[in-house]
């Protein structure tokens, strides 16, 4: 053991992966259409490997799905075939509309998978509701030793 961290190690060439998240208060044609005009032109950037995706603010928290394939477009078609079949559940939906989104949790357990392709990601998140106010150092801390990007999409004038 040389006492260098994994988090140390973390290089801006390691390949990395494309976190697609979605409220499922969002309406599903709008995920689509951002998912299909984001996604198509990362996927061409080396240093996205693979493609996830998931969706929060639900009832019942989701599994982050990590979609494999022979080849970055590969994944990143397979994030979307996924998307067009899960789509949004509105009997998920949360049954107040002052319920705070869980989309810092979703983060940290998407960061905490300890995936080897972690570090340099970006996550493109869409969303309604403003997130818990859960204590947030931690998971800032975690998104710096990472060098995680986030890209945030707020849907605010949307109804729910």
């Amino acid at each position: 053991m040389d006492g260098t961290s994994e988090i140390e190690k973390c290089s801006p060439t390691d390949p990395a992966t494309f976190l697609f998240a979605y409220s499922n208060d969002l309406d599903y044609s709008d995920v689509a259409m951002l998912y299909s005009e984001y996604g198509s032109g990362v996927s061409y950037k080396i240093k996205y490997t693979v493609a996830a995706t998931v969706r929060f603010d639900t009832k019942t928290k989701e599994d982050i799905v990590i979609h494999e394939g022979e080849t970055v477009v590969d994944s990143y078609n397979a994030a979307y075939s996924y998307l067009n079949k899960t789509q949004v559940d509105p009997s998920q939906r949360f049954d107040s509309s002052e319920t705070e989104s869980d989309v810092l949790d979703m983060l940290e357990r998407f960061i905490n998978t300890n995936r080897s392709n972690i570090c340099e990601s970006v996550a493109l998140i869409l969303m309604k509701r403003s997130p818990n106010g859960i204590e947030i150092s931690k998971i800032v801390e975690k998104i710096r030793e990472y060098h995680f990007s986030i890209i945030n999409y707020s849907c605010k004038e949307l109804n729910l």
